[in-house]
């Protein structure tokens, strides 16, 4: 008889939990390399193979990282977007500087390589540009379940600030980290963020705008890059919009609508864009199921002391937001060319003939420290306009 058995081997790896490294330091140590990663993008790549069963620390052991593609096109230089399978609340992703590399502010230099302009992409999305992301592989009917970021990422560069933060990038747009839809729990602080060392920094300040399409029966949003300078660059992006699948245009998988909420930026030193934080809410839409026009805003996000500086128009601009507290921030040298409205902190407006404005409820403004303020026409330490829909 014939024996038709065939054998083979294979071998089942866990997720990812407790400690691990990031760099060239213990690549050949037969004792830590089990637990190294040489790049950022290889650590990526395993999060969204293997997925999370406990917390996890990722340890930066070099002085300097290049991450990213130059090539990709419209690809962050990271991609943490749509689910990584285990986190949350208990199971989280912290980023942190090796303790000898601790001790030193901007000891830790991530440049962070992208044409998007975009360097750190978190929140919902079905088409992410990491090919080991599990949405990217599931059956149509399953996307919408793996399309949602847990968040509960941490960026911490430690009470020194021994993470600098750099972008590489051609993009007139441009931003550091950016925040889309459903990014909540997202934690970036004790860093360093700043433009102008691969390139000339970017002031331009036109914030994206939204209005309704009567034509289309639906709310439109203004692309971040517009062309032709319509644009703007920031430090930290939160964005949310209503959801759509970038290839068809619509809402195709049927995903949630998410807002930015509880996210920690705070004790960061911000420098050379056009705003050191932008957040920008999606607005009212239409709810089917309640049959009425309900606000979407970003929600109790907490900008906390950092030191915001050498900006186009605004240490900070929020839009759309509520009960989020900008508190003990430091805001100075806001050199007026981004706008001829520019201001420590400016809180909605921006109305246009075709475009609505944006407003805000409840927010926490206090104890912030402003000054040496420039702009061609107006200036304010804080500025907040009452516009609605």
């Amino acid at each position: 008889s014939v024996n038709n058995t065939i054998k083979d081997t294979s071998e089942v790896k866990p997720a990812l939990s407790g400690v691990y490294t990031i760099g060239t330091k213990y690549q050949f140590d037969t004792t830590m390399n089990k637990r190294n990663f040489t790049t950022i993008d290889k650590a990526v790549d395993t999060l969204f193979l293997r997925g999370v069963s406990g917390p996890v620390q990722f340890i930066l052991t070099d002085t300097l990282y290049n991450a990213g593609n130059p090539l990709a096109l419209n690809a962050p230089a990271i991609d943490l977007s749509s689910r990584i399978v285990g986190v949350s609340s208990t199971n989280t992703i912290t980023f942190k500087p090796l303790d000898e590399l601790a001790l030193t502010k901007e000891r830790i230099v991530i440049n962070l390589i992208t044409n998007a302009g975009i360097g750190i992409l978190i929140g919902q999305t079905t088409t992410p540009k990491n090919d080991f992301a599990p949405v990217k592989i599931l059956r149509e009917s399953r996307k919408k379940l793996y399309a949602n970021s847990a968040g509960y990422i941490a960026f911490d560069g430690g009470e020194n600030k021994a993470f600098k933060f750099t972008l590489q990038t051609a993009s007139p747009f441009r931003a550091v980290f950016y925040l889309t839809n459903g990014a909540s729990n997202v934690t970036i602080k004790n860093s360093v963020i700043t433009d102008g060392v691969h390139q000339a920094p970017s002031y331009l300040a036109s914030i994206p705008l939204t209005t309704y399409n009567t034509s289309l029966t639906q709310f439109v949003y203004e692309d971040d890059n517009r062309g032709a300078g319509n644009t703007y660059s920031a430090g930290i992006v939160l964005r949310s919009m209503s959801p759509k699948d970038s290839s068809t245009q619509n809402n195709s998988y049927f995903l949630d609508t998410l807002v930015n909420k509880d996210n920690d930026i705070s004790y960061n030193e911000i420098s050379n864009f056009g705003y050191g934080i932008v957040s920008l809410g999606t607005g009212v839409l239409f709810k089917q199921a309640a049959n009425a026009l309900v606000e979407y805003m970003n929600t109790n996000n907490g900008y906390i002391r950092n030191e915001i500086y050498n900006v186009g128009r605004a240490g900070i601009y929020l839009g759309f937001e509520k009960t989020s507290a900008i508190v003990g921030n430091r805001i100075h040298n806001v050199n007026g060319l981004g706008g001829n409205v520019c201001g420590g902190i400016l809180l909605g407006g921006e109305r246009s003939t075709t475009f609505n404005g944006y407003n805000n409820l409840d927010l926490t403004i206090a104890d912030n420290e402003i000054y040496n303020i420039s702009a061609p026409s107006k200036c304010a330490t804080w500025r907040a306009s009452a516009e609605r829909r």
